[in-house]
């Protein structure tokens, strides 16, 4: 790879820009896990796909078959009813964890301190 690059020296600048944005890139996913969550990272990360997807499909004019574009809706409307529920707070977020514990405290009928 070395010999490759020191001949080109225009793949060896490609080489170093690839990595550095792997990099900084690395850097986005760890500030999200931290912040939000391993759930909404890999959210993030599907969703980023399926634009990437759906984007170059429409700039290189790529047909879909039926079945992709019903595939192409679920998808869709399966991020649109998430972000709908997590809007309205029936998504599992800290109260539903905190019954759920309190729950399985009491269900063998005595109560134990949390």
């Amino acid at each position: 790879m070395l010999s490759f690059c020191t001949r080109n020296p225009d793949a060896a600048l490609d080489v170093l820009v690839f990595c550095l944005c792997g990099a900084f890139g690395q850097l986005f996913i760890f500030f999200t896990i931290k912040t939000f969550g391993s759930l909404v990272n890999t959210l993030v990360c599907t969703t980023r796909k399926f634009f990437n997807i759906l984007i170059s499909v429409v700039v290189n004019a790529n047909p879909l078959l039926p079945m992709q574009w019903t595939a192409v809706c679920m998808v869709f409307t399966g991020l649109i009813a998430s972000s709908l529920l997590k809007a309205r707070g029936h998504g599992r977020g800290k109260h539903s964890q905190q019954g759920s514990a309190q729950h399985a405290a009491t269900s063998n009928g005595r109560m134990k301190h949390q």
